[in-house]
């Protein structure tokens, strides 16, 4: 083994600037794969913590009938609470759990605009303001602007979409969405616009 040893040191100080040269690749190759691993697991992991916040949580309760429609974004099948409770006390009882940071209810709709003869299809989403600034980091992906009130008719929109409808801060804009019922409804709306990948405030 000293042997051996021996040999290797000898042609590794014969060859200096070989020597160097493959130390250096080495150590370039492997300061090259331990950053690219480190972004990879570091967009993966932002990935999926911005999934779990913006969609899904990390549990999500829903009626029977809307998981079976929820592609149609159906507002007819809502979770209002237990049998013997409102959604309220539903929320307070979930929440006081000891593995449970909190919950945020949420209701996805569709929603569209008139550009001309084009129709511009959008989704929506309905959230509890409060709840949503305590348990997501959805405030510091504001760029501009602010979150909408609460009992307010504003609503935060992303940047690419109000560059496709071009609009601007303080501009005016009518919805059409769907409702619980089978029927839909206009809003004329006025907005502000903020978020890091733009999204805009109406009111």
């Amino acid at each position: 083994m000293k042997f051996i040893l021996s040999i290797a040191l000898r042609n590794l100080r014969r060859h200096k600037l070989r020597t160097a040269v493959s130390i250096s690749a080495i150590v370039i190759a492997v300061v090259i794969g331990i950053f690219y691993r480190g972004l990879l697991l570091g967009y993966s992991e932002s990935t999926f913590n911005n999934f779990i916040q913006l969609n899904s949580g990390h549990a999500r309760i829903v009626h029977s009938e809307y998981a079976r429609r929820e592609r149609t974004m159906s507002l007819y099948y809502p979770v209002d609470g237990w049998e013997d409770a409102d959604l309220e006390e539903m929320r307070r009882q979930i929440g006081g759990l000891e593995q449970v940071a909190g919950t945020l209810p949420r209701l996805k709709f569709g929603a569209s605009r008139a550009e001309g003869e084009d129709m511009v299809h959008m989704q929506g989403w309905g959230v509890d303001i409060e709840a949503e600034k305590n348990l997501t980091d959805f405030p510091r992906q504001l760029s501009a602007g602010r979150l909408p009130q609460p009992g307010s008719r504003e609503i935060a929109m992303g940047g690419r979409l109000m560059d496709k409808l071009e609009r601007e801060v303080g501009d005016t804009i009518t919805l059409i969405y769907s409702t619980a019922f089978p029927l839909t409804a206009g809003e004329h709306t006025h907005h502000h616009w903020a978020d890091r990948d733009r999204s805009a405030l109406f009111r």
